[in-house]
């Protein structure tokens, strides 16, 4: 009997022990040791992504730009077109709207002139 109880006293601290142990190994400090590290990694990751992200924007952004250039009345000015008004600053697109004597406005690349309609052809 008396051996049987020293067994079951010795086990019993062998399981004490094992949990003094793992209570041991998780102390506050290495918990905290263990979440400042997570953190930091973390910060890295994020930093990154929003780099990547700022990259991938900025290219959209200058793609957009290039295609916005192509249909800018600006750069049709620099190809050497130019854009006709009429006295209300309409875009004049069809002839049989003027007739002689009326005035327009004509935008160059540099600069604009105002004409007089002298006659319409068609």
């Amino acid at each position: 009997l008396m051996r049987a109880m020293l067994n079951h006293v010795e086990i019993t601290q062998q399981g004490f022990g094992q949990y003094t142990h793992r209570l041991a190994a998780q102390t506050p400090n290495r918990q905290i040791k263990y979440h400042v590290e997570r953190s930091r990694a973390l910060s890295r990751r994020l930093i990154r992504a929003q780099n990547q992200q700022l990259h991938n924007t900025g290219k959209r952004l200058a793609s957009l730009g290039d295609q916005l250039q192509l249909v800018s009345p600006l750069a049709t000015l620099g190809r050497g077109f130019s854009i006709a008004r009429d006295e209300q600053a309409n875009i004049l697109r069809d002839a049989t709207r003027l007739k002689p004597a009326d005035k327009i406005d004509v935008q160059l690349q540099s600069g604009s002139v105002e004409c007089e309609v002298l006659r319409i052809k068609q």
